[in-house]
């Protein structure tokens, strides 16, 4: 029989652009590190398939009594190192360098946010329909939900986490598109320890922890089970600054000089 010269090896290919194509599609509206909140929800919400959530609403999604990542969250956690919530340690440590310790959470388990670090929820369905009423029964959603941290106004740290699906490889790779800006990414630290990162001199130092790097190296990412975390790399690096400073004073509070330093980026 003809087979018009469709190889089972073309098939192969053509089964893994299909998949790529719906990947993309169904992460095609993302948030950009760097952005303003005006600019992300310009083109997020443009169609309906997205809408912003209250941390109370958006904690409904995870059950009563579940905390980690954001504010009421499943944990964005490193395993290496001990275990690492990203969320809570950088709020932690802001609230630190202006020498309080973080407030306790709400009645809804909700955190207080320290000063210049904004936290915005999203939800996006995952084939580009309304979202309507879908997440009136949070048992059955499927979907993304995106955490915005804005850091003096911008885009600086972002959290894409899969409801009713695990996270695909193809799904990785549109959003690390999507936040390629004009450069591309590469693999870094599979398998590596914070610890070590911390304590790490040179520019591969980190406090949060990477698995990829932009090749302009204004970003990174850090893939943890189903969730994907994409951060501006000068935050990284000034979160470090902090906590190296933080070390080095007796009362655990950061000089003017450090604070300055901060300022700007």
């Amino acid at each position: 029989m003809k087979n018009n010269g469709f190889t089972p090896r073309m098939a192969g290919r053509f089964i893994g652009l299909t998949a790529l194509v719906w990947a993309a599609a169904s992460v095609q509206l993302t948030g950009r590190v760097g952005e303003t909140q005006q600019q992300l929800e310009g083109h997020l919400l443009a169609d309906g398939a997205a809408q912003r959530m209250s941390p109370a609403d958006a904690a409904a999604l995870h059950g009563a009594g579940r905390r980690g990542f954001g504010r009421g969250f499943p944990p964005a956690t490193h395993t290496s190192g001990g275990g690492f919530d990203i969320v809570s340690s950088i709020d932690s440590l802001l609230w630190q360098a202006i020498g309080q310790s973080p407030p306790a959470p709400d009645s809804n388990g909700v955190q207080r946010q320290p000063p210049d670090f904004n936290e915005y929820i999203y939800f996006k369905t995952d084939d580009g329909s309304p979202v309507g009423k879908k997440l009136d029964d949070p048992s059955s959603i499927t979907g993304w939900e995106l955490r915005v941290y804005h850091y003096k106004q911008l885009s600086a740290l972002e959290i894409y986490h899969r409801h009713g699906a695990g996270l695909l490889d193809p799904e990785i790779e549109a959003l690390l598109g999507a936040n390629r800006g004009n450069s591309s990414w590469a693999r870094k630290h599979g398998d590596s320890s914070r610890t070590l990162l911390l304590s790490d001199d040179s520019g591969d130092a980190s406090f949060i922890g990477y698995d990829y790097e932009r090749g302009d190296g204004q970003a990174r990412a850090l893939r943890v089970d189903n969730d994907l975390v994409i951060f501006s790399t000068d935050f990284d690096k000034k979160l470090l600054e902090v906590k190296k400073g933080l070390a080095k004073t007796p009362d655990g509070r950061i000089p003017n000089s450090a604070l300055t330093s901060t300022h700007g980026f």
